[in-house]
């Protein structure tokens, strides 16, 4: 289907008719397909931001532009295609579509205002193997943004509020990222560490630490500080200590107790909310 097949019914409404063009001068008609599957769903993550205004806020950042800005203009316009194939709920009729496009929706919000705050983009959806204290590789990892000056790499969370302790508790856990070759023993190539798991070491090792944020849209306001105590609980849970442990090189029990101080300090920045 040609471009102006895909925009024709939508050239009455300007900030519409901008809004697609921007994403289609950056991610093609691929971009156009998924960005129209949005039209008729509630894919708000605040629930106070219409179809209307959601494409006039990405009318106003040249998308373009800031890839041509950034460290890799080719990767920067690959990560943002990856970002607009996630907006696909009028195909895919499952609570999983649904949510896809919802935390895109949140993300793309997210990385315009901070845009239009100033923020240097460096990278959208950006991969980055994740070291242990003694550099050892613990795996990998893909964030949804990363900025410069300062250099801060973000992962956006539209959870569910009342799902969020189990939420929490899988991005902690080890998963099997496949089937073992007899079915019963699993290698340590077939094991994928938990999201926060891996943050919580990039954030808190002493050697070479990095700035992590994790952006929660505005159903969370109010919470940071709740979801800091589910944290710093998770953490010093069994399993989860001894891992975290043996990623931070930490040998006396004792000095767990320091950690966690560190952590409870760190938080605060590591969970943030979205205005928009």
């Amino acid at each position: 289907m040609h471009a102006d097949d895909l925009l024709k019914d939508v050239k009455d409404l300007p900030e519409t008719w901008r809004g697609l063009t921007n994403a289609y001068r950056i991610g093609g008609e691929t971009a156009l397909k998924k960005m129209r599957n949005m039209r008729g769903y509630d894919f708000r993550p605040a629930r106070d931001i219409s179809y209307e205004e959601f494409f006039r806020r990405l009318s106003e950042v040249d998308l373009d532009a800031l890839a041509s800005q950034s460290p890799d203009p080719q990767a920067f316009r690959k990560g943002m295609t990856r970002l607009f194939n996630q907006f696909d709920i009028a195909t895919e009729s499952s609570t999983h579509g649904f949510r896809a496009s919802q935390g895109a929706s949140h993300q793309l919000l997210d990385i315009l205002s901070r845009v239009k705050l100033g923020r240097k983009v460096k990278g959208v959806e950006v991969d980055k193997d994740i070291f242990d204290a003694a550099g050892n590789p613990l795996g990998k990892r893909r964030y949804d943004a990363e900025l410069g000056e300062p250099d801060e790499l973000l992962d956006h969370k539209a959870w569910d509020p009342e799902n969020i302790d189990t939420y929490l508790d899988f991005a902690m856990r080890s998963k099997r990222a496949g089937k073992a070759a007899d079915g019963k023993i699993v290698l340590p190539s077939d094991v994928k560490e938990g999201q926060l798991f891996l943050d919580l070491v990039l954030m808190l090792r002493t050697n070479d630490p990095k700035n992590v944020k994790w952006v929660f849209d505005p159903r969370m306001a109010g919470k940071e500080a709740e979801l800091a105590e589910r944290i710093l609980g998770l953490m010093q849970k069994g399993e989860n200590k001894k891992k975290l442990m043996k990623a931070l090189g930490i040998k006396n029990p004792d000095d767990f107790d320091d950690l966690i101080i560190r952590a409870r300090q760190k938080l605060p920045e590591f969970i943030s909310v979205s205005a928009y």
